[in-house]
């Protein structure tokens, strides 16, 4: 909700819908509303064994969603760091 009171104060029409069910199917069917350009979700970025165990709904919703589509990571997950190897 918070996220949506800055998009509006910013003036960027924002839609909230919440729906039961399958989130990937809701989110995938719903870019068929009238004037979606986008959809824009937060992503808790698991991967591997965790990612294959409990699939992932931005990913479902990357391959079948015809819209551009704007991932975040959500708020209050450590990322690890990865270390550069230097050039050369």
């Amino acid at each position: 909700e918070l996220t949506a009171k800055r998009f509006a104060q910013a003036g960027i029409p924002v839609v909230r819908v919440t729906l039961e069910g399958d989130p990937s199917t809701h989110i995938v069917d719903h870019r068929f509303a009238p004037d979606v350009d986008l959809i824009a979700m937060a992503t808790h970025g698991r991967s591997g064994v965790s990612r294959w165990v409990m699939g992932s709904v931005a990913e479902r919703v990357l391959r079948h969603a015809e819209v551009p589509l704007l991932l975040v990571r959500a708020a209050g997950k450590a990322t690890k760091k990865r270390k550069r190897r230097p050039a050369g």
